[in-house]
């Protein structure tokens, strides 16, 4: 069993003294982060990136009105202090992977994610990625030594999904929550084309609505929860089935200006299985979630295209890394470690 971290209040307000107050820093200024955000702990080794530069103006401002569930277009903004709703404290811990912490520490000391200031809109679909992103994101909201903000959007693609208890978890960690209704789910039907990919359709349709409601919402940041495993299945299905070799980049720039991150692409599946587990999260299946299962028969095998490959893909690999258990660390160093001499490239 991988070991972790359970944090209480007290256990909070004992780790921030101790560890987190840099030479020169009013205490009083860690009493009021505490009391803001009560539930979120940290632990001296869960903080691979954080500098010991001042904590003054770390703040923790929300916008949790209930009309946000209602995905209308928004006339506030979530990052106001002026109209909270307060909801009433239950104790509670959350579990954090030493791992998962790990891993996205060195990230964000390699590409610079989050930075002072940003306000990231963070992708929630209700899977075990994402809740692990949003916690993730949250904790270093209480504990890092910059001030950046989250609001969690969930995009509906009109496919009647309750998502209340996402809404209710996002409640009761103080994180600002808007259900962003659309019809994608009606624009596949109409506009998908046969013997084509379902998949990169919705996804493109899913990443624009996020891209619109971070505009709306004033954010400059969206945060995706891709992991590692994403990243190697989306590279080999890309190199068989479309000849291309591409994967997930930790960051990129939208064509709308947006900067889009991904936190957890050097983090395992596993890893976030386990944390999801231990937390016991209200996680949508991706059976009800995922548009293309809902449009696509399990016997509708004769698509290269379908959600079906992925699995395939997912299997295979299974079986490489029983041979090779390196295999992907190996393939998350030769991401970063490309010769583009050596490949069939026409030179200018």
């Amino acid at each position: 069993m991988e070991k972790g971290y359970y944090h209480n209040r007290s256990e909070v307000e004992k780790e921030k003294r101790e560890t987190l107050i840099p030479k020169g820093v009013d205490i009083s200024d860690q009493n009021k982060l505490s009391a803001k955000n009560p539930s979120i702990g940290s632990h001296p080794e869960e903080m691979p990136f954080l500098s010991t530069s001042s904590i003054d103006n770390i703040d923790n401002p929300f916008n949790l009105s209930l009309n946000s569930l209602k995905g209308n277009k928004s006339t506030t903004d979530p990052f106001s202090t002026d109209s909270v709703h307060r909801v009433e404290k239950v104790p509670f811990s959350i579990y954090y992977s030493p791992k998962i912490v790990k891993f996205v520490g060195r990230l964000q000391g390699q590409f610079n994610l989050i930075e002072n200031g940003d306000k990231i809109l963070v992708g929630v679909s209700g899977g075990k990625d994402s809740y692990v992103l949003l916690h993730i994101l949250n904790r270093l909201r209480s504990v890092a030594p910059i001030n950046f903000q989250i609001v969690a959007v969930t995009i509906d693609g009109g496919t009647g999904i309750d998502y209340s208890p996402v809404a209710e978890h996002c409640y009761r960690f103080n994180i600002p929550y808007f259900l962003y209704s659309t019809p994608i789910l009606e624009i596949i039907r109409q506009k998908g084309r046969e013997k084509s990919s379902v998949c990169s359709f919705c996804a493109r349709l899913r990443r624009g609505a996020l891209y619109s409601k971070a505009q709306e919402l004033g954010c400059n940041k969206v945060a995706l929860g891709h992991h590692l495993d994403d990243a190697v299945e989306t590279f080999f299905m890309g190199l068989f089935y479309n000849g291309i070799m591409r994967t997930l980049p930790p960051k990129y720039r939208a064509y709308n200006g947006l900067e889009v991150i991904r936190p957890l692409i050097k983090v395992r599946e596993r890893w976030i299985e386990y944390m999801a587990q231990q937390n016991n999260f209200p996680i949508i299946s991706a059976e009800k979630s995922c548009l293309a299962l809902r449009e696509l028969s399990q016997s509708d095998t004769s698509n290269p295209k379908t959600p079906y490959v992925r699995e395939k893909i997912k299997k295979w690999l299974r079986e490489l890394e029983r041979e090779n258990p390196k295999l992907f660390r190996r393939l998350e160093k030769g991401f970063g470690n490309i010769d583009c001499h050596t490949f069939f490239i026409p030179s200018n």
